[in-house]
């Protein structure tokens, strides 16, 4: 059993389960002692954190996860404080990384496979763009795929950022083998389009089961050599190799990946095209189409109850002892507080 920081937070109680762990946070698996469903508890220990601009964004990944509500995103239930970690309670992605599952099938998947996988997060990324958001850390690492459903989920959203046509970003972030190069360039502005270019890298390693660039000495680029080397490779872009390597897949999806990953962002295909490219349109998934009313992060005075919401605040009213005003006045104040924690969770149980 991994070493846990503390056994119970909240309504929760770890089960000793670590699920994944990044540079700033560990997530386990924790237990509703109440509603008896297990979720994503994400660990985030403010003594840990040595960088000022990770200290300043700490609550970002939560205010950007409270705008999306799609079902190729991870959801989130509830945040909390418990002895100096800030903790985030989310949907317990099932499943492996894109990444693990890619790197077992050693050359590639099939692209029947990749196609139904490329689909959805096309559709996912899509959707956070039309909510102003920026991944800006797509990988096969931050994609869970379920193998038996079919099914993924985008996560770790800690890097993301609001974005909008007049506010362009300039923070260089992210996965450097999957980062555009124009977050190379310190001070050089950028949009959405980084995220096309990382989906770009994610759709030829699953034809490949290779990354298309690759650091010198791999891991993080450790002295100036390397990085040039890099760099110069990202700006020539794809060359006929990467072409020949992905030719077992269709000219169609040759094509797609060619356009996405294309080093001036100018020439980048936009998500718009993307979406009507012959490759994707073969499979389009509809369905995946979320109701923004659905988000519960919305203003419960101004939004109708959905049927399902109207249940859940009932069944919480003679749950915890409380009227229906006073339930529906706690999720309004605390969206993502311990009744609205309740409340997000049970919805998504009845949703799902």
């Amino acid at each position: 059993m991994n070493m846990l920081p503390f056994h119970t937070v909240g309504n929760y109680r770890l089960t000793g389960k670590r699920l994944g762990k990044g540079n700033f946070s560990t997530v386990y698996q924790a237990h509703h002692t109440v509603l008896g469903s297990n979720v994503a508890l994400k660990i985030i220990s403010e003594t840990k954190l040595q960088e000022d601009y990770v200290r300043k964004n700490l609550k970002r990944e939560e205010r950007l996860l409270a705008k999306l509500d799609h079902p190729c995103i991870i959801r989130l239930f509830e945040t909390m404080y418990h002895k100096n970690v800030y903790c985030l309670v989310m949907e317990e992605a099932r499943g492996s990384t894109l990444h693990q599952f890619v790197v077992k099938s050693c050359e590639g998947i099939f692209e029947t496979q990749a196609l139904t996988i490329a689909v959805q997060l096309f559709s996912a990324v899509d959707y956070m763009h039309s909510r102003s958001v920026v991944h800006r850390d797509l990988k096969m690492e931050n994609v869970i795929y379920d193998r038996v459903t079919r099914k993924v989920k985008i996560v770790d959203f800690g890097l993301g950022n609001v974005w909008f046509g007049g506010r362009h970003l300039i923070t260089q972030c992210g996965s450097p083998e999957y980062a555009a190069p124009e977050l190379y360039t310190p001070g050089k502005r950028y949009g959405p389009e980084v995220d096309l270019w990382s989906l770009g890298i994610i759709l030829f390693a699953m034809a490949t089961g290779k990354l298309p660039f690759h650091f010198k000495g791999g891991g993080r680029v450790r002295n100036t050599s390397d990085r040039s080397h890099f760099l110069e490779q990202i700006t020539r872009g794809l060359t006929d190799v990467h072409l020949k390597a992905i030719r077992k897949y269709s000219i169609h999806f040759s094509s797609l990946v060619s356009l996405l990953l294309k080093p001036n962002p100018r020439d980048r295909l936009t998500m718009a095209r993307a979406l009507v490219h012959p490759w994707l349109r073969k499979k389009q998934a509809r369905q995946l189409k979320s109701s923004p009313s659905a988000n519960v992060a919305l203003s419960l005075a101004s939004v109708p109850l959905t049927f399902v919401e109207q249940l859940v605040v009932e069944q919480m009213s003679r749950m915890l002892g409380f009227t229906v005003k006073n339930v529906l006045n706690e999720i309004e104040k605390k969206p993502y507080g311990k009744v609205g924690g309740v409340f997000n969770l049970m919805c998504w149980l009845k949703k799902r």
